[in-house]
């Protein structure tokens, strides 16, 4: 059906590999991050604390996000 020799295979699982990755590592950064935060900075449980946890896992998740579909060069 259709017609890919090895080398594009190849290209293509390495290309999918990189995301996963990327994304997998994004995610337990986050939750890293997350942990250190509440685990830290318990004592703070103001409206203050709570959007600063939400904008970091928000501006992870983004920068994971960007660097896992500038991996795909259709993507970019």
């Amino acid at each position: 059906m259709f017609d890919i020799d090895k080398k594009t295979w190849i290209d293509i699982l390495i290309r999918a590999g990189t995301v996963v990755a990327i994304l997998l590592i994004t995610f337990i950064i986050t939750k890293i991050i997350k942990y250190f935060l509440k685990k830290k900075l318990i004592k703070n449980d103001s409206l203050q604390f709570k959007f600063l946890i939400h904008f970091l896992t928000g501006l992870i998740y983004f920068l994971g996000f960007f660097s896992a579909f500038y991996t795909i060069p259709p993507l970019r």
